[in-house]
């Protein structure tokens, strides 16, 4: 028979290991998995499933307008999937709220059913369908930005900082 707590001792002692699992639990939690439309756990609309869970943590992350104006502050270290959760959020919000008048809500059924792919990169099918929603007092040059600057564009064309999600 084999001594399994002899060995896990001799690998690493106690004190040690619980550090290492803890760095590795942490490193895990700033590396997650992008957000994926097209994934049968993403469910977005439903009150179960990673888009639930993903737009919770979101909306508490950006509950307040100090962190809301910091984070849309932060365009070129912003991942993109958080970026499109946020807008897609915001478009969700306007809708319910009567304020969509540029009609972002096709974008978001679009979105939410698969005809951008999975969305974990800036698809262009997804910018141009966005940027035709801007106009031209929306300060983007619509050839030269890249797909980050159109989310930011077009959040605070919803009203984003002011509203929130």
């Amino acid at each position: 028979p084999h001594d399994w707590k002899m060995n896990r001792k001799a690998v690493a002692p106690r004190g040690a290991r619980g550090a290492l699992e803890r760095a590795a639990r942490v490193m895990c939690a700033a590396r997650r998995t992008p957000h994926d439309w097209r994934s049968p756990d993403w469910n977005w609309g439903y009150a179960r499933g990673t888009a639930h869970d993903a737009a919770f943590e979101l909306r508490r992350k950006l509950s307040k307008r100090e962190a809301r104006e910091n984070w849309i502050r932060s365009v070129d270290t912003m991942e993109w999937d958080e970026g499109l959760l946020c807008l897609a959020l915001r478009i969700q919000r306007s809708v319910n709220y009567g304020r969509d008048s540029r009609n972002f809500g096709e974008v978001l059924d679009a979105l939410a059913a698969g005809t951008y792919g999975s969305a974990t990169c800036a698809e262009p099918e997804l910018l141009a369908a966005l940027r035709g929603k801007l106009g031209e007092a929306d300060g983007l040059d619509r050839e030269g930005e890249d797909g980050r600057d159109v989310l930011v564009a077009c959040l605070q064309t919803l009203g984003f900082v002011d509203d929130g999600l």
